[in-house]
C-alpha cells in the first residue's frame, strides 16, 4: 500500500485477514518422499496433493513452493496401494532411500512408485486416502513386527537405563553401609516435589503408589516413623512458607503422630525418641505456630473465598493443638482467643492497607502530589465500596451466620482411645483424601496414640456423611459445607470489622475536613456506609456507625437549612417573574428539553449554595429519576399530539419537584437515629406546608388580579385567558401533591395535611366562584340586550314597528359561540377532568337558573319573537353541548330547565299564531343556518337550495325584515345621538 505524501499519518497500515478454505476436491495433502520410474524419478521431499478430478478419477500431484500449478502428476487409475518395508523399497529401486521411516507404494503393471514419511499416523492417512481413490478390492494392513526376544530386550533396556543414570553402584552396594535416614529424607522430599507439580491439586497428600513406595522403604531399611513424619512436616512447612497450598489436616495428622512420641503418651505404652528428634520437634512446633499465625492474619489471601473448603477451620483447630503444652492437657480457651484476637487485629491493618493502596487513597493523603479535594473524595467513595465488599465476603466465607450449633460443629482434637489403638478409620484412609493402605506395616510395631487427630469427626458433618477428600483421583466424596471458620469466635470477627472501620474513619475524617464548605458530594459516601452498617446486626449502632452519624449530622442539618432558604427565595422570585405558562411532564413535547432535564436530574442533585446564588437548576446529589414516558405517550409525542399533562406553572412545578426531591433524599439516607430521623421528617413536612401555603396565596392573589383586569369587558368575544387556567392547575396540582408531601406513608401524623387541604379548598372555591361569575356576567349582558324588546318600552315599540327579528338571533348565536369557546378552553387547558365536570355542572345550573329568573320576571308579558328565537336557540345549544361534555341527565333535566322549556314552548306557539309569516321565515332561516353549520364546505349549495325551496311570500317577508333592520339601525343611531346618553344608560353596547 502506498501512502500519499500529503497524509499526516505516514504510518498507516491495513490489516487484512485472509481465510483459506480447503477445496472440495482436495482429499489429502502433505510432504512426502517419493521416487518412481515414470514420474518423480529422483528421491526427494515434495509437497503432494491428492486431487479428485471427476467422480471416479483421482490424481496425485506434486507442487513446488509458490507455484499454483502442479509440477508433476500421476493418475491413480489401475494402481494398487499397500504398505511396504524400508528394505523392500531399497531393493526395489536399488538405492538407499534415506529420509523416511514409514513406507508405502503404488503399483501398476509396468510401473511402481514408492512413498515415505516420518510419522506413522500420517503414513496411515495417506494409504487410506489413496485406497479410497483407487477403488481397489484389497484393503491395506499395516505391517506387524514382533520381537521374539522381547523379554530379554526389556531386561537389557532396564539395565541400560540403570547404567545411564548411575544406579548400578547402588544396586550392587551393601545396604548396611548407607545412611538410610538421610536417603529417605531426600527421597521423600523429591517425591513431595513431584507430587506438588501434578496437574491437579494434591495439597501435599501423596498418591497411593507413592505411599506404598515410602512405606516399603521404611519397612526394609528401618527408618523411624517419628523421624519420617518430622521430615515430612519440615518439607510441608517449607512449601507452605513459599505460599504453596498445604492441607492443614495433613499437617495436623503428622504433628499429632510426632507429639505422641515426644510426650510418651502412646496407647500401647511403647514409645521412643532421640534427642535429635525432640529438638527438631521443638523447632518445627515453633515454625508451625508462626505459620499458623501468619495464615490467620492473612486468611483472606491464604484461603481465598474460604477455599479449600474447611481449610481455615482446620487451621484454627491445628492452632489449638499446637498451643497445647502436652498431649493430654487442653490449652486454655482464653489463650487461643488472645492469639486469634491479635491475629485478626493485625489482619484488619493488613487488609485495609492493601485496599487503600488499590484505591490510591494513600497517594492522595501522602502529599507528594497535589490532588484536588473532589478527587480525594471520589477515591474515598471507591475505597468505601471496596471495604463493604471485603467485609461482606468475610461474612459470607469466614464469618458466622448461625450460632445455635457451635458446640455440635466444633472439631474434636483429642480422642481418648480408639478401638484398634491407632485412631485411624477402619478403612485405612485419612480424611484428607490420600489412601494410606499399608501404613501400619511401614511403621512396624509403632501405632498412633490417643492424641492422633480424629479425622472422622474433624472432616465430616454432624449427619455422618463421608469425609470430603481433597482433589484425589479416587474415592472422591462430596460433603455438605461445614460451618464457617470463625463460628467459634464471631465476636472477634466483629471486633476485627470495627478495627477495620476505625482505620477507614481516620482517612475519612481527613478527606472530609479538606472539602469546601457547603458541598454535598460526600452524601453518597454516607449512603454506601450506612446502608451496609444498618443491614449488619453486629455493626449496627457500633462505634464506627455512631462516628459516622456524628460526622454527617451537622451536614444534614446545614443542608436542610440551606434548602429551606433557597426554596423560599425561589418562590418569591419565581412568582414575581411568573408568566403563568402551563408546565408539566409532557407540557412541551420537546425531546431535547426532556433529555436535558433527565440528565440534570440523574447526574446530580439540588445544590443549595448554587440555588442561593441564582442557579436554581444546578443539582448536586442523588434524586429520584423522572418517570419514564410510556410507549403510548412517546408515540403520541411523535405523532404531534397536543393532549398534554398540565401540572401548573413553572414556579409551582419547580417547588413541588424540589420538595419531593429533598424529602426523598432525606428518606433515602435511612438515618440510624430514630429520634433525629423523626425530627427531620417533621421539619420537612412542616416546610412543605409553609411552602405550599405561600404558593397558594401567591396564586390566589394573581388570580383575583386577573379577574379585575377585564371587569369592564363583558362581551361574547371574551375567552378565559390561559394564565387563569394555569392558576387553576396550580391549585389542583397543589392538592394532589400535598398528600404526598405532608403525610408519612399515607398517614397524617402531624395533622399538616388537614391544615393545608382546608386552605386549598378555600382557594379552589374562590377561583371557581370568580371564574363562574365572570362567565355569568356575559349571559347577564346578553339578557339585558334582549330586554330591550320588552313590551311597553320605547325601544321595544320601535323594534316591533320596524319588524326587526335578526338581531335577536345574532345575540343568541353569539352567546352560543361564547360558551362553546370557553368550554373548549377549559377542557383543553385545565388538566383535572373531575374539576372540569363539576365546574360545568355549576355553570350549567347557574345559566338555567338565570334564564328561568329572567323569564319569571316577564310572566305578565308576552315575549317578543326576537327574544323567543334567541332564548330558544340558547337553551337548545346549552343542553346539547353540556350533555356532550359529560353533564349527567338528572342535572340537565332540572326543574328550572323544565320551567324554561314549558315557557319557551308556549311563547313559540304564540309567535307562530300571531306572526306566522315572520315565524316561518325565521324557521327557514334557522334551518338554512343549521344546514350550513352541519354541511360545512357545502354550505353554499345548501343555502341556495333552501332559498329556492322557500315560498315567494316568505322570501318577500324576509327581505322586508332585512330592510327594516337597516332602517332601525339608523333610527337607533339618531335617537342615541339625539337623546343625550340614552344609549349608555340602557346598555353597555349598541342597542341592536
Amino acid at each position: 500500500m502506498i501512502v500519499p505524501k500529503n497524509l499526516p499519518d505516514q504510518d498507516v497500515r491495513i490489516k487484512i485477514a485472509c481465510r483459506l478454505d480447503k477445496p472440495l476436491n482436495m482429499k489429502h495433502c502433505g510432504h512426502l518422499f517419493a521416487i518412481g520410474k515414470s514420474v518423480w524419478k529422483k528421491w526427494k521431499r515434495r509437497y503432494f496433493v491428492l486431487v479428485q478430478v471427476s467422480q471416479y478419477t483421482f490424481a496425485m500431484c506434486s507442487y513446488k513452493e509458490k507455484k499454483s500449478e502442479p509440477s508433476e502428476m500421476m493418475q491413480l487409475d489401475g494402481y494398487t496401494v499397500d504398505y511396504i518395508e524400508a528394505a523392500s523399497a531399497n531393493l526395489m529401486f536399488g538405492i538407499d532411500l534415506n529420509g523416511g521411516r514409514f513406507f508405502f507404494n503404488a503399483v501398476r503393471e509396468g510401473d511402481s512408485i514408492a512413498f515415505a514419511c516420518d510419522d506413522e499416523n500420517e503414513c496411515s492417512l495417506w494409504v487410506m486416502a489413496m485406497y479410497r481413490a483407487t477403488g481397489q478390492s484389497h484393503k491395506p494392513t499395516p505391517p506387524i513386527t514382533q520381537d521374539k526376544n522381547s523379554a530379554m530386550s526389556k531386561i537389557q533396556g532396564d539395565a541400560d537405563k540403570a547404567r545411564k543414570h548411575g544406579m548400578e553402584d547402588y544396586i550392587s552396594a551393601d545396604p548396611c553401609t548407607f545412611d538410610h535416614a538421610s536417603l529417605f529424607k531426600t527421597l521423600q522430599n523429591l517425591t513431595l516435589e513431584y507430587r506438588l507439580n501434578d496437574p491437579y491439586a494434591s495439597l501435599g497428600w501423596f498418591s497411593p503408589g507413592q505411599v506404598f513406595v515410602l512405606d516399603e522403604y521404611c519397612a526394609r531399611y528401618g527408618v523411624r516413623g517419628c523421624y519420617r513424619h518430622l521430615c515430612y512436616l519440615s518439607d510441608l512447612l517449607d512449601r507452605a512458607e513459599k505460599q504453596h497450598m498445604i492441607d492443614p489436616t495433613l499437617i495436623h495428622y503428622s504433628f499429632a503422630f510426632c507429639a505422641s512420641h515426644v510426650h510418651g503418651n502412646r496407647p500401647d505404652g511403647v514409645g521412643s525418641i532421640t534427642h535429635e528428634e525432640k529438638e527438631k520437634f521443638s523447632e518445627i512446633k515453633e515454625r508451625l505456630r508462626q505459620l499458623l499465625e501468619y495464615q490467620i492474619t492473612n486468611f483472606r489471601y491464604c484461603f481465598p473465598f474460604g477455599r479449600p473448603e474447611g481449610a481455615l477451620k482446620a487451621t484454627l483447630s491445628l492452632l489449638e493443638r499446637v498451643l497445647m503444652k502436652d498431649i493430654v492437657t487442653p490449652v486454655p480457651p482464653e489463650e487461643v482467643r488472645q492469639m486469634i484476637k491479635k491475629s485478626l487485629e493485625t489482619a484488619a491493618l493488613v487488609n485495609y492497607t492493601r485496599l487503600s493502596a488499590e484505591a490510591k487513597i494513600e497517594e492522595d493523603l501522602r502529599g507528594e502530589l497535589i490532588v484536588p479535594p473532589p478527587k480525594k473524595l471520589e477515591d474515598l467513595i471507591h475505597l468505601a465500596e471496596l471495604c463493604v465488599d471485603l467485609l461482606q465476603q468475610n461474612e459470607e466465607h469466614y464469618g458466622e451466620l448461625r450460632k445455635q450449633d457451635n458446640k455440635k460443629d466444633k472439631i474434636k482434637t483429642i480422642k481418648e482411645g480408639s478401638g484398634d489403638g491407632t485412631g485411624l478409620p477402619s478403612d485405612g484412609r485419612f480424611d484428607g483424601g490420600s489412601t494410606v493402605a499399608g501404613a501400619s506395616s511401614s511403621l512396624g510395631n509403632t501405632s498412633m496414640d490417643q492424641g492422633t487427630l480424629d479425622v472422622t469427626t474433624a472432616a465430616t458433618n454432624t449427619d455422618g456423611a463421608p469425609p470430603f477428600r481433597y482433589c484425589m483421583p479416587t474415592h472422591a466424596v462430596y460433603t455438605s459445607p461445614v460451618p464457617t471458620a470463625f463460628a467459634w469466635f464471631s465476636d472477634l470477627l466483629v471486633e476485627h470489622a470495627e478495627i477495620f472501620w476505625s482505620l477507614f474513619a481516620v482517612d475519612m475524617d481527613r478527606v472530609l475536613s479538606e472539602q469546601a464548605p457547603d458541598t454535598w458530594d460526600s452524601f453518597p459516601l454516607f449512603q454506601i456506609l450506612n446502608d451496609y452498617l444498618r443491614s449488619d446486626d453486629n455493626l449496627r449502632n457500633g462505634r464506627f456507625h455512631q462516628h459516622l452519624r456524628d460526622t454527617f449530622a451537622p451536614l444534614v442539618v446545614r443542608y436542610v437549612d440551606l434548602m429551606e432558604s433557597s426554596i423560599a427565595q425561589s418562590i418569591h422570585k419565581g412568582f414575581e417573574k411568573e408568566r403563568w405558562e402551563t408546565k408539566g411532564i409532557n407540557a412541551a413535547l420537546n425531546p431535547a428539553a426532556l433529555n436535558n432535564a433527565a440528565q440534570a436530574l440523574n447526574t446530580a442533585a439540588l445544590n443549595p449554595a448554587a440555588l442561593l446564588s441564582g442557579k436554581k437548576d444546578q443539582v448536586n446529589f442523588y434524586v429520584p429519576k423522572l418517570p419514564k414516558r410510556t410507549a403510548a405517550a412517546a408515540a403520541g409525542a411523535a405523532a404531534g399530539c397536543v393532549d398534554e399533562m398540565r401540572n401548573g406553572c413553572a414556579t409551582s412545578e419547580d417547588l413541588f419537584w424540589k420538595l419531593d426531591a429533598l424529602q426523598s433524599f432525606i428518606r433515602d439516607l435511612h438515618w440510624p437515629d430514630a429520634e433525629f430521623r423523626q425530627h427531620l421528617e417533621q421539619r420537612l413536612k412542616m416546610m412543605a406546608v409553609d411552602m405550599i401555603e405561600q404558593c397558594i396565596q401567591r396564586t390566589d392573589t394573581s388570580f383575583q388580579s386577573w379577574l379585575k383586569k377585564n371587569v369592564a369587558f363583558i362581551s361574547t368575544d371574551y375567552i378565559i385567558p390561559t394564565e387563569m387556567c394555569a392558576m387553576v392547575n396550580v391549585i389542583l396540582d397543589a392538592k394532589n401533591q400535598s398528600f404526598k408531601l405532608t403525610t408519612i406513608d399515607g398517614i397524617d401524623l402531624y395533622k399538616f395535611h388537614a391544615r393545608i387541604d382546608d386552605q386549598i379548598d378555600k382557594a379552589n372555591v374562590a377561583m371557581t366562584q370568580g371564574l363562574s361569575g365572570k362567565l355569568m356576567s356575559v349571559l347577564e349582558s346578553t339578557l339585558s340586550k334582549l330586554g330591550r324588546y320588552d313590551e311597553g318600552s320605547l325601544i321595544g315599540s320601535i323594534l316591533s314597528f320596524t319588524n326587526v327579528s335578526s338581531s335577536g338571533k345574532d345575540l343568541g348565536q353569539g352567546y352560543v359561540n361564547f360558551f362553546r369557546n370557553n368550554m373548549d378552553q377549559i377542557r383543553g387547558k385545565i388538566g383535572d377532568d373531575l374539576w372540569t365536570l363539576n365546574f360545568f355542572d355549576q355553570w350549567y345550573s347557574q345559566q338555567i337558573n338565570m334564564l328561568s329568573t329572567w323569564l319569571s320576571e316577564r310572566l305578565d308579558h308576552s315575549l317578543h319573537y326576537a327574544q323567543v328565537t334567541s332564548i330558544s336557540h340558547i337553551i337548545k345549544k346549552i343542553y346539547s353541548d353540556f350533555e356532550l361534555q359529560g353533564v349527567l341527565e338528572d342535572k340537565l333535566n332540572s326543574k328550572a330547565y323544565q320551567t324554561v322549556i314549558q315557557r319557551m314552548t308556549a311563547e313559540e306557539a304564540t309567535c307562530a299564531l300571531t306572526m306566522p309569516d315572520v315565524a316561518d321565515g325565521d324557521l327557514n332561516c334557522d334551518d338554512m343556518r343549521n344546514g350550513d353549520e352541519e354541511d360545512g364546505g357545502e354550505g353554499g349549495e345548501s343555502g341556495a337550495h333552501a332559498s329556492r325551496s322557500m315560498p315567494k311570500p316568505k322570501i318577500g317577508a324576509a327581505q322586508a325584515a332585512a330592510v327594516t333592520n337597516v332602517v332601525a339601525g339608523r333610527v337607533g343611531n339618531l335617537l342615541g345621538k339625539g337623546i343625550g346618553g340614552l344609549s349608555s344608560k340602557l346598555g353597555s353596547g349598541g342597542w341592536f
